[in-house]
């Protein structure tokens, strides 16, 4: 998910799904706040959030290299953690 955070740009951080906020003004877009409550709350798991710090949140600005860069970083490292 994309973060609004005082870090570098495309740097990637766990988040504390408590601490984010979101607004959704339809039933097909859930703030990942309110999954994440839904999801603790009715299924008793841990919900962890990863997010990068994108330089431009534009509505369709094009990803830049550095966060795609981070992003197949981050989907590397998961990959590899979930063959263990």
């Amino acid at each position: 998910m994309a973060i609004r955070a005082k870090r570098l740009l495309s740097a990637a951080l766990w988040l504390a799904w408590q601490e984010t906020d979101g607004l959704s003004a339809s039933t097909h877009t859930l703030p990942p706040r309110v999954l994440a409550h839904y999801l603790t709350s009715e299924l008793g798991c841990e919900v962890a959030l990863l997010g990068i710090q994108l330089a431009d949140t534009t509505v369709g600005a094009p990803l830049s290299p550095t966060a795609q860069a981070a992003v197949q970083s981050v989907a590397q490292a998961l990959a590899e953690l979930l063959r263990r």
